[in-house]
């Protein structure tokens, strides 16, 4: 069988980390008195924090979103971001594509402390190939569809044996739209499928399988 550079989303695609996240948003706006002008669930996370935070106030508070990124990062980072966990089926399907010598990386929006305290805690620092946070990159990258870029560049990847899975509209549009780079859709993420339509070009799984990516890899991609 062919082996495939698979690239993962983190946030929502390997991980739930949203009842984390939620929670020491509300904390950092109850402290500032803030109310917030949307609801903060899960559809709320895979920005990047600042986007996060301007998404959920109003923009009459936005001279105090250093103050709640600050209170939000002593929170997180400190005392709550080791408690996400894996998605049911999420370890079982990267020890299986890790067996068969598929390369895996990480591309996600997340900053890199809270990515390596949860990497630390899970013991997946050695499963994958390499680890991409939005944060450690060159400031000239500053989005996903940069940062996807700059890894199949320096990684030197073909883009026909790559694929990224992520569980957002923006997602498939930093993949697939943007890069060329073949997109499965992540059906039990914080996106909802049926609000948007995906390209025809894309893959959809309902649940975390190896064997479900590498035969929708083929099946869709070749």
């Amino acid at each position: 069988m062919n082996k495939f550079n698979i690239i993962f989303d983190l946030d929502g695609t390997l991980i739930d980390s949203a009842p984390q996240i939620t929670e020491c948003l509300r904390l950092s706006l109850e402290k500032f008195k803030i109310n917030p002008s949307i609801k903060i669930d899960k559809n709320i996370v895979g920005p990047p924090l600042r986007q996060i935070i301007t998404n959920i106030i109003d923009k009459s508070e936005f001279e105090f979103v250093d103050e709640i990124i600050a209170d939000y990062l002593d929170n997180y980072d400190n005392y709550h971001c080791e408690y996400s966990l894996p998605f049911e089926g999420v370890d079982k399907m990267l020890a299986n594509l890790k067996e068969d010598k598929n390369g895996l990386f990480i591309a996600t929006n997340k900053r890199s402390i809270p990515t390596y305290k949860i990497f630390d805690k899970l013991n997946w620092s050695e499963i994958f190939d390499g680890i991409y946070c939005l944060d450690e990159l060159n400031s000239s990258l500053s989005n996903k569809s940069d940062m996807l870029r700059h890894i199949v560049e320096t990684r030197r990847l073909d883009k026909n044996m790559t694929l990224y899975v992520g569980d957002t509209r923006e997602d498939e549009a930093a993949s697939l739209i943007n890069n060329g780079i073949p997109f499965i859709f992540a059906n039990w993420g914080y996106d909802d499928l049926l609000s948007h339509k995906l390209d025809r070009r894309s893959g959809v799984m309902n649940y975390p399988d190896a064997e479900l990516i590498l035969g929708l890899k083929m099946a869709q991609f070749g």
